[in-house]
């Protein structure tokens, strides 16, 4: 019973944090001067055409929402299918931004506040939130509905590149200048995105049970407990040294 209350009391602190951090964020890139020197030099309505911040918009509605069924203690498969699809944008965010986007960017993308937190800190924690809370086992073609907010930003992202109603610096990432890249290029990434966190939902699903097993045992709590600890004490050393 103490494991259980312990395993609402946790995600809600680590879902409160995740709306606050990242509304601080996004409001401060909505207001910020176009010209500032960061990997998303853009305000107002334009920083919506990034998944970064779509993302992390949908992470926070999906977290205030997953609150509410924590506080209510029901689990029912809306939450649990939220939470996913909140889950797998997050790692989106965090891979592309390490595997793909630090090679053209550098180190800016991870630079200040705002970049700190719309690309590691909240991703991080939404994914750690969904990993250790959930008992539910899941088919593989419900699993793949984790893909959901991701693919809807694909299509449309995909649809306005290959218009041109997204041209030069208007195009949000390099890796849509559908028109410049070679054509396996294209092809590759798209591939890569929409297979990947295919894999990506239906392994956080199966992930996620097994480490809830594990965590109604004392000692699987204890390990759990000092992972989280440990995170929270390097995001709040993070936000302190930048």
């Amino acid at each position: 019973m103490k494991n259980k209350t312990l395993l609402i009391v946790i995600p809600l602190i680590i879902h409160l944090i995740i709306v606050v951090m990242g509304s601080i964020a996004i409001i401060s890139q909505a207001f910020s001067s176009p010209g500032s020197n960061n990997a998303v030099s853009v305000s107002g309505v334009n920083i919506f055409r990034y998944f970064t911040i779509d993302g992390n918009i949908f992470i926070i509605l999906a977290s205030i929402v997953i609150s509410i069924f924590l506080i209510l203690k029901k689990e029912t498969k809306i939450s649990y299918i939220l939470h996913l699809m909140a889950a797998v944008s997050a790692l989106l965010i965090f891979l592309t931004v390490v595997i793909v986007l630090l090679p053209y960017f550098g180190s800016m993308l991870l630079h200040g506040y705002k970049m700190i937190v719309l690309h590691a800190t909240n991703p991080m924690l939404c994914v750690i939130s969904f990993l250790f809370v959930y008992k539910d086992k899941i088919s593989k073609k419900m699993a793949i509905l984790g893909i959901l907010p991701m693919a809807v930003y694909g299509f449309f992202a995909l649809l306005f590149c290959f218009t041109k109603v997204w041209s030069e610096s208007l195009i949000p990432y390099p890796f849509l200048e559908v028109y410049d890249n070679p054509w396996y290029e294209s092809l590759l990434f798209i591939v890569g995105m929409f297979g990947g966190c295919i894999l990506t939902s239906i392994l956080l699903s199966i992930i996620s049970r097994k480490l809830y097993i594990v965590n109604m045992n004392k000692k699987g709590l204890i390990i759990t407990g000092s992972i989280l600890f440990l995170v929270i004490i390097g995001i709040v050393l993070l936000l302190i040294l930048i």
